[in-house]
């Protein structure tokens, strides 16, 4: 947060909040990504496949679907993964839809998280006169 931000010689620090390293239980390479990124990609994945008729179904994933979204979620992931293993030097495993499952369903977790960070919300107005009278005058209209 802006608050946790240090500034050193005039250089403002930001944290590496929003890359996370992830590992499976049978490796010992390390992988890193940006989860914001990550998932915003896989939203647009995501709602390919999903009903967008106006109405009760609109989001919902259609049951004769189901197997198409599995092999989407899962070639995604794959892609993910070995872009990711590529950069640290290694070679990504080969995995199930369950591990693929496993894998967005962390990274949405995460992103949620994050997003309370990012997400722009409504400002508060200031209760000070001094500090309104401070601000350009486009802001004062």
């Amino acid at each position: 947060m802006a608050s946790e931000n240090k500034f050193a010689n005039g250089v403002l620090k930001l944290s590496r909040r929003g890359r996370s390293k992830f590992q499976f239980d049978d490796s010992d390479q390390l992988f890193s990504i940006d989860i914001i990124e990550v998932y915003d990609q896989w939203i647009e994945v995501d709602w390919q496949l999903r009903d967008t008729t106006p109405g009760p179904t609109e989001g919902f994933l259609p049951p004769s679907k189901q197997d198409e979204y599995g092999k989407n979620r899962q070639g995604f992931v794959q892609i993910i993964l070995d872009a990711a293993y590529a950069k640290a030097g290694g070679k990504a495993p080969a995995i199930s839809r369950a591990e693929a499952e496993e894998f967005i369903d962390v990274v949405r977790m995460e992103a949620a998280r994050l997003r309370n960070f990012t997400l722009p919300g409504k400002e508060e107005p200031s209760s000070s006169p001094a500090s309104s009278a401070a601000q350009p005058e486009i802001f004062s209209q």
